[in-house]
This record gives C-alpha cells, structure tokens and sequence, in this order.
C-alpha cells in the first residue's frame, strides 16, 4: 500500500458510519421500497463486498469496516414523503461496494453525471479554487493527466 492509500484508508475507517448498522446481523441499505428500508443480512452485505474482491466498485480502494451498499442507479427519494421515486432500482443486483467517499460524492448521480463531475474537479474546480495547486503547478510539482474516467468495476469486467 503506498503512502496516498495509506492516508485514505486511516480517513476512511475515521469516517461517518452512513448508516450501516454494525454488529448487528441486519443492516440497511441507501434507500427502500415504498418508505421501508431495504434490509440485508450479514451473508447478502458480504457477498456484495466481494463483488470486488473487497474493493470499492468505483475507485479501487481496499474496502475496511465502514461501507456502503450503494445503489449503480439511484433510488431517488422524494425530499418530502421520503418514498423514493424509482423503487424499481432497489434490487440487491443494484447494489455495488462503494467506500464512503465515493458513495457520498456520487449521491444520487448517474454514473455518467458523476463521471462528467470527476472530471470537471480535474480539468476546471481544483485549479480555479486552490491556490496551493496553481502554486505547485508553476513549480512543475503537479501535473494532471488527461484521460477518462474509468471506474474500477470498469476496468475488471
């Protein structure tokens, strides 16, 4: 594990449960059916984590305690009944590992939206917002690569 995977697998067990229920033999996914919250057992949330050999369906990273059972196609809830709008994607076949960083930076997000927004913090948001970058930039000290996005389930097909 190299020094960047290091640093974000210590901020990822640091992070926010998201809702998981650990050390209980049920836990919940993102969103349910009709109001309700689709439930998992503990052999259904690992059979999922291993969809990837343990590893996060969108960036790669090794999967540790805390993550998330996300939905590939949102179930998007409605902001007041709270019954999502397309309960047709919360199927067990929808779900991927995801770490919390993905899970939450995607939020509801097609995977061709949020695709389109990985690249727009690369090629326009880091550059304009962060002073530190531009700086490093002139120096040469940072570079960014030009290519597409390519989710690890992509890659691994």
């Amino acid at each position: 594990m190299n020094s960047i995977e290091t640093i974000l697998s210590m901020i990822e067990t640091k992070a926010i449960d998201g809702g998981l229920k650990s050390g209980s033999n049920i836990y919940r996914a993102d969103h349910g059916i009709e109001g309700e919250v689709m439930k998992l057992t503990e052999i259904q949330r690992e059979e999922i984590k291993q969809k990837y050999e343990g590893r996060c369906a969108y960036c790669g990273c090794v999967l540790g305690d805390k993550w998330h059972a996300d939905h590939l196609k949102a179930v998007v809830r409605d902001l007041v009944t709270g019954k999502p709008e397309k309960p047709e994607n919360d199927v067990i076949e929808n779900l991927m590992p995801a770490c919390t960083a993905c899970n939450h930076n995607k939020r509801s997000m097609s995977l061709e939206a949020w695709r389109d927004l990985l690249a727009h913090y690369r090629d326009v948001q880091v550059i304009r917002d962060c002073p530190q970058i531009r700086h490093l930039m002139r120096f040469g000290l940072v570079e960014f690569i030009q290519k597409p996005v390519i989710f690890y389930f992509e890659q691994v097909k």
